[in-house]
């Protein structure tokens, strides 16, 4: 099946073409945009450096996945879900 054409980054000004929304060259920028104006400042104070020791601490001691383990397969730990939820 053919790719989909390359389309330009959506970095204003940039003329470079991209499979992405951003080129490799503006990705980074983007996010330090998103971070700083358009998360919500809770979330950002939630997942600061006490949240990446935790986690850090939490995978571990427990590498696999529990909702997985719970329907009897092994798969590696992605993500740490909530217990509680923080909402």
């Amino acid at each position: 099946m053919p790719l989909k054409p390359k389309r330009p980054c959506g970095w204003p000004g940039c003329p470079n073409l991209t499979d992405k929304a951003y080129c490799p060259e503006h990705t980074k920028a983007a996010n330090r945009r998103y971070e700083k104006y358009r998360r919500d400042p809770q979330t950002s104070s939630r997942y600061g450096k006490a949240w990446q020791v935790a986690r850090k601490k939490y995978k571990a001691k427990h590498p696999l996945c529990e909702m997985c383990l719970a329907d009897g397969k092994a798969v590696p730990m992605e993500q740490v879900h909530h217990i509680v939820p923080l909402s």
